[in-house]
């Protein structure tokens, strides 16, 4: 579980700071950086679904049922924004598509169009969300993709505090790091006394320690949420 949470976080990183960075854009702003930090969120976005759906046997899920969850958790047209922003991301990455090429200032923030005419692979036209914003739609997939992460990690105990197996298992790796084999002798010399010298219950603590660190900020970045009350 250690390997999950810390590819979700990551995911979420990179997410959080494209919001962050986004958030920050006012006239004027460098073009290059907007259509970056949009594509890497829509990138990113999907990259922790789909990272999701890959380990929907650890999960418990069936085939695609972690899409089918967002979906709900969105609501209203959710098979909608669902499929409409999959293929949006599916055209930035296969088909450089710019997705800040119309859009407005509002209330000092820049506020991107969701683009027209989006296609799938096929060349079929996708049905567009009524809402006219890129940054809302942004916004509802961001808020639902992580109610459904934390609730999938919570049904895994994995946003467990102090969760015993877990640290038993950093312990069991913090004990076995490797001596790197390129270090000169006196320094393996060195390295393997004070690993024969380290009580078992220090590791133990030094593993809890590491954990509940993590916890705390997988958790502070599963809170994090796209700021839109300019449109509001």
């Amino acid at each position: 579980m250690i390997e999950i949470k810390n590819s979700i976080n990551w995911y979420l990183v990179k997410i959080n700071k494209s919001i962050a960075a986004i958030e920050t854009f006012k006239s004027p702003v460098n073009y290059d950086e907007l259509r970056f930090q949009y594509s890497i969120l829509i990138e990113s976005m999907f990259s922790l679904i789909d990272y999701i759906e890959d380990k929907k046997t650890i999960f418990n899920n069936s085939k695609f049922e972690i899409e089918r969850k967002i979906k709900k958790e969105i609501g209203f047209e959710g098979n909608i924004i669902m499929d409409y922003m999959r293929e949006l991301r599916n055209s930035i990455i296969h088909r450089g598509e710019d997705v800040v090429s119309a859009g407005n200032v509002i209330n000092g923030r820049f506020a991107i169009l969701a683009p027209d005419n989006v296609t799938n692979r096929s060349g079929n036209l996708i049905e567009k969300p009524k809402d006219m914003f890129l940054d809302k739609l942004l916004s509802i997939l961001d808020n639902a993709t992580k109610n459904v992460t934390k609730s999938e990690l919570h049904r895994l105990n994995v946003l467990e505090e102090s969760n015993v197996q877990s640290i038993n298992d950093l312990a069991t790796r913090i004990k076995n790091i490797p001596i790197p084999h390129h270090a000169p002798d006196e320094v393996k010399m060195m390295i393997k006394a004070h690993q024969e010298k380290t009580l078992e219950e220090d590791i133990f603590s030094m593993a809890t320690d590491l954990y509940n660190a993590s916890l705390i900020n997988l958790k502070g970045n599963l809170d994090i949420r796209m700021n839109i009350q300019h449109l509001s």
